[in-house]
């Protein structure tokens, strides 16, 4: 389906970290350097800032490196049994 010209198509609002609520929602960090995983801190997050933005932000709290991602990981599926 074309929606026409890239100026004509709706455009989508950035992300809130409150769009994901902490009790539903964790924020999983992954650096692309050494592999170190962790879960992102949200205190530590300045205000206004967007889930679109927060890879730029990150620093790997192991190698120091700036070359992370995230990944939001849905956290209150529950009652589902594997066979």
């Amino acid at each position: 389906m074309d929606d026409g010209p890239p100026s004509n198509r709706p455009t989508c609002e950035a992300n809130q970290l409150s769009d994901f609520p902490p009790d539903s929602f964790t924020i999983a960090t992954f650096c692309e350097s050494c592999g170190h995983q962790g879960q992102l801190d949200r205190d530590r997050v300045p205000d206004g800032v967007t889930v679109q933005q927060l890879p730029k932000l990150l620093r790997c709290s192991k190698c120091g490196a700036k070359e992370g991602s995230i990944r939001i990981v849905y956290t209150v599926a529950g009652g589902f049994r594997h066979a």
